[in-house]
Order: structure tokens, then C-alpha cells, then sequence
């Protein structure tokens, strides 16, 4: 008698609402679009800031301050913010 095969399990996920400028959402368009094409299916948006922050974090803390945080930063500059500064 055959096995069956079992399917994986997929992660957990939690939902986050996250709010872009039309710029950012201009980009996260543009970066799936080129994912679709590199990999033969559409991507979704999330499936794009999911890798990206798997890539970042696969970096480690010393790239993520030299070539992240410097973007952060210039982000929070541009008065989008959120929440309270931080004391």
C-alpha cells in the first residue's frame, strides 16, 4: 500500500496593517513585479516585505544599522510617523 505523502504545514501568520506613502507603494509594486516575473507567479506584497525582512534580518545587527537604520531614520525625518519619540 502507498503512503501518503503529508502536505507541509504552513507558518503561522499574524496580520499587520501597515500604512505606505505612494511612493513606498509605487516600489512594493514594482519589486513584485519583478519577482512575478523571476519567478513564473504573481507575488504578493506581503510575500515581498516578508523576504525583505527575512534578508534583513539574515544580515545581521551590524548591516541592519550601517545600511538599514540610515533609511529609517531619514523615514521618521520625513514626519510619517507614528506613536511617541522615544526618551
Amino acid at each position: 500500500m502507498a503512503r501518503t505523502k503529508k502536505k507541509p504545514t504552513k507558518p503561522a501568520v499574524k496580520i499587520h496593517t501597515i500604512t505606505l506613502t505612494p511612493d513606498a507603494v509605487e516600489a512594493l509594486l514594482a519589486i513584485s513585479s519583478e519577482a512575478t516575473d523571476y519567478i513564473g507567479r504573481r507575488v504578493s506584497g506581503g510575500a515581498i516585505v516578508r523576504a525583505l525582512l527575512r534578508l534583513a534580518h539574515k544580515q545581521g545587527p551590524a548591516w541592519v544599522r550601517a545600511q538599514v537604520c540610515p533609511f529609517v531614520e531619514a523615514e521618521m525625518q520625513a514626519g510619517l510617523t507614528w506613536g511617541r519619540e522615544k526618551k
